[in-house]
């Protein structure tokens, strides 16, 4: 088989689902905001003092902290937690690492390291 063959024989096969949902996962730059955030942090952190930390790391620093909290509470936080990245707390207002955020984190960073980006810049 050459080269050529090999490339188009392996992408023709289908992503498994996990790599499908974990990239889905990482498509949004808020959960990947999240993940960065939380890399930082071995202890829960509040919905609200998570939602000013987006704010600072999405250059959204527009004191309206309520409604990135709002879209954190309603479509990321569930998403991640769904997926185990996450433990979201609903009755004390805290996020904390949850059983899959190693290894979703480790994707985040090798696609950054891949596409020649430091998760530092905030770009990927």
């Amino acid at each position: 088989m050459t080269d050529t063959e090999t490339e188009t024989a392996t992408l023709d096969r289908p992503l498994s689902s996990d790599i499908a949902d974990v990239f889905e996962l990482l498509s949004e730059k808020h959960r990947c905001a999240i993940l960065f955030v939380l890399s930082d942090r071995s202890d829960p952190l509040s919905v609200s003092g998570l939602a000013t930390h987006l704010e600072e790391w999405l250059s959204n620093a527009t004191g309206d902290t309520a409604t990135v909290r709002i879209e954190l509470e309603h479509r990321h936080l569930p998403k991640l937690e769904a997926a185990d990245v996450l433990e979201y707390d609903r009755d004390t207002g805290t996020v904390s690492r949850g059983p899959a955020f190693a290894r979703t984190y480790e994707t985040l960073e090798r696609t950054c390291s891949c596409l020649d980006r430091s998760p530092d810049t905030r770009s990927c």
